[in-house]
């Protein structure tokens, strides 16, 4: 017996797990080019995407939560928004301040709110991977402060669009330079005022089955990855045009 235990050779446990990775990489790809095909054609497949093909009226669809739980994305009074609630399409958001992905699809979110102002509405929640991103969910406690100060975009651009370290004494500075009173923010952020809400829609997304950053939830679909900003135009053109039917 201890012959064969030091002449048997280990079990190719990372042979095995490259295999799975490789599979799980060439499975995302294909369905990344598939699906810009299909709307790059004109072919796109909104059916099988799940999209809403109601006859409702706009205002309806824009009260619609996500999948799963009817409750799940009914409460979205406090989270910071762009857009009419009126809007046809509702884009909700999860996405995490360190995540460099989630820094990319800012901008183009911000593209697409200046292109359709009256046919979009963006809810922005947060989901913060400091295993990942160290600092990313002091940065979310952060931009809660400044939506308390009415200045959330101000500030969610600034934190996508420098690069800084995600502490106390930066986000402190940052604050200031976007305008914000920086005693009221110094102290929101020491109490941490809106750890509460963080983990609600950390929980939240965890429900919805929210894995990385960025997801999203087009009315009712969820969605996830950055995507690329003529594919997004795309998708909300073609939705627009199967809503208003």
């Amino acid at each position: 017996m201890s012959l064969f235990l030091r002449t048997a050779k280990p079990f190719p446990w990372r042979i095995i797990l490259a295999g799975v990775i490789i599979v799980f990489i060439s499975l995302f790809a294909y369905k990344i080019l598939y699906y810009y095909s299909q709307i790059k054609t004109g072919k796109v497949d909104y059916s099988a995407l799940q999209f809403e093909r109601s006859l409702a009226t706009g205002s309806y669809l824009a009260k619609q939560a996500g999948i799963g739980s009817p409750s799940t994305l009914q409460d979205l009074k406090g989270d910071p928004k762009l857009g009419p609630d009126s809007a046809l399409i509702r884009i909700v958001e999860f996405a995490d301040f360190g995540c460099p992905f989630s820094q990319t699809e800012s901008h183009v979110l911000r593209a697409l709110a200046k292109l359709f102002p009256n046919d979009i509405q963006i809810i922005y929640k947060d989901f913060p991977l400091p295993d990942l991103h160290p600092g990313a969910d002091l940065a979310s406690l952060a931009a809660g402060c400044a939506n308390d100060q009415d200045k959330f975009w101000e500030y969610h651009d600034a934190l996508y669009g420098q690069s800084i370290i995600f502490d106390q004494p930066s986000l402190i500075v940052l604050a200031t330079e976007q305008g914000l009173n920086e005693k009221e923010f110094t102290l929101c952020l020491e109490s941490e005022k809106f750890r509460t809400d963080l983990e609600n829609d950390i929980a939240t997304g965890q429900a919805l089955g929210v894995v990385g950053t960025p997801t999203f939830f087009i009315n009712q679909q969820k969605i996830e990855g950055a995507i690329p900003f003529s594919i997004f135009k795309t998708l909300i053109e073609e939705l627009i045009n199967i809503v208003k039917i």
